[in-house]
């Protein structure tokens, strides 16, 4: 009786998984690399790991502790970096109370460039303002990536004399083709010529001047 030789008995060796992810309802798909190819994966990954371990200035294996390290360091860092922002921001409040607020028909109007780098900062800016003054009209605006932007608010009692802050915007954005409207309260506007910024900053307490006239 005749035998037949069995195929030699191979192994796959090491299976690394690469990836895995759904591809539909109740389906997975699963990327591996076996064999050489599962090898050279680990040395690269243990090449990565070496690489990180170098820059970091720490054993391979003390690389994930050192990263939370310094993560931890950053977020300190940037509790610091917002205390001394907040901190600077209250030293401009002060100084725009003393030398930019007007009366305008025994209204206290204050209109100004501001340094803030973003809508947020320029609305955190004008909410302060606002708060300190109590009673009046805060303008504000300033330049971020070469684009304009202006915020109005106007305090309630103001509101009910006839102060207007949508139309405040639209009026000072006009001048500089920017665009934006808003409440009565607050408003804000975008856009334009940023080098007209300053003449259109330049008429806002005439336009509150002329809303409270009509009033």
């Amino acid at each position: 009786m005749r035998r037949h030789a069995r195929p030699p008995h191979r192994e796959i060796g090491p299976v690394y998984l690469t990836s895995e992810g759904s591809i539909g309802s109740g389906i997975r798909r699963v990327e591996a690399v076996s064999g050489h190819g599962a090898t050279a994966y680990a040395r690269e990954r243990l090449r990565a790991l070496e690489r990180a371990g170098s820059a970091l200035r720490v054993a391979p294996m003390e690389v994930e502790r050192q990263i939370h390290t310094l993560q931890e360091r950053v977020r300190t860092q940037e509790r610091e970096i917002e205390k001394l922002r907040r901190q600077l921001a209250g030293g401009a409040v002060e100084e725009m109370l003393r030398s930019q607020v007007r009366q305008v028909d025994g209204t206290q109007v204050l209109v100004a460039r501001a340094d803030a780098e973003d809508v947020g900062a320029l609305s955190e800016l004008g909410d302060r303002l606002r708060d300190r003054i109590g009673s009046g009209v805060v303008v504000l605006a300033t330049v971020s990536n070469g684009k304009p932007n202006l915020l109005a608010m106007v305090t309630p009692d103001v509101v009910q004399r006839g102060g207007h802050a949508g139309n405040l915007v639209k009026e000072i954005g006009a001048r500089m083709d920017a665009r934006g409207g808003g409440r009565p309260d607050r408003a804000q506007a975008g856009g334009g010529s940023p080098e007209r910024l300053d003449e259109a900053l330049g008429v806002a307490e005439e336009i509150v001047a002329r809303q409270l006239a009509r009033a």
